[in-house]
């Protein structure tokens, strides 16, 4: 029996594919959220797992501290295994491991929630804590296109804690011994004057956050390509300017795509 296969050409943009079919979008009701690169612009967002924040509904992103550059936890619609609810991510296809620290947000040009059981069927068990599918830039058709993007600026702490300077904390100290009905422990507390800021001392004041991005690409009837290199530095807001919690980030990509015809 000789079985002949015909191309059926679909738009994606009328269209969504749902396991190994397609549905028209109007008729979908597996529930899916959708990132775009131009939603992802207007963050700005630091890492990959930051850019969701606010952007897609049922996805919760929570910072693990402070930190510059620390990782975030995601959960789709709540906690869904005891163990490990982290979702699985999928990058132009393929399943990876251990989270998307690797990727540079401005290398992604959309990323898509599969938040039920229905919309995320085809990968099974894994799918159970949802889906996150990150589909990653490509040249497009045209002459080489060069883009380089530049920013800097500066951070401070929001507010300082309302403290006590030394001779309050000597007056507050001596009131206290004598209320306990003992002798003060400080002779002359106004002698220790305004002591010393340890919030100033602790705090980075206008701690400086730049990032370089840098990308080539283009395509034509036979190759598609695409280079891009990152550079990000955030110095944190504790610690003082002594690189206690500073944050670096270098990321290299490229990505070279022959069509079938150039392949044969």
């Amino acid at each position: 029996i000789n079985v002949v296969l015909k191309e059926d050409s679909e738009t994606l943009e009328e269209v969504v594919v749902v396991g190994y079919g397609v549905q028209k979008k109007s008729v979908v009701t597996a529930s899916i959220a959708k990132v775009s690169s131009d939603d992802l612009a207007a963050a700005a967002p630091v890492r990959m797992d930051n850019a969701l924040k606010g952007l897609a509904a049922g996805v919760t992103v929570t910072s693990s501290s402070g930190q510059p550059g620390a990782a975030a936890q995601i959960r789709v619609r709540g906690i869904g295994t005891i163990n490990n609810s982290d979702p699985l991510y999928i990058v132009d296809g393929m399943p990876i491991e251990g989270g998307l620290d690797y990727l540079n947000p401005n290398d992604i040009a959309s990323i898509e929630v599969l938040k039920d059981a229905a919309s995320g069927a085809v990968y099974g068990a894994r799918a159970a804590n949802g889906v996150i599918l990150v589909t990653t830039k490509t040249g497009k058709v045209g002459a080489t296109k060069v883009n380089y993007d530049f920013s800097y600026g500066w951070q401070n702490a929001w507010k300082k804690r309302d403290v006590l300077n030394a001779s309050e904390y000597a007056m507050m100290i001596n009131e206290g011994y004598m209320n306990a009905g003992l002798a003060p422990k400080y002779s002359d507390p106004y002698s220790y004057g305004e002591g010393t800021d340890w919030q100033d001392a602790v705090f980075n004041s206008n701690a400086p956050v730049m990032n370089h991005q840098l990308s080539v690409s283009g395509a034509n009837e036979k190759v598609s390509y695409l280079f891009s290199a990152g550079y990000y530095t955030q110095d944190g807001i504790v610690g003082g300017n002594y690189g206690r919690s500073n944050y670096d980030r270098l990321t290299l990509r490229s990505c070279l795509l022959y069509t079938s015809d150039a392949a044969d």
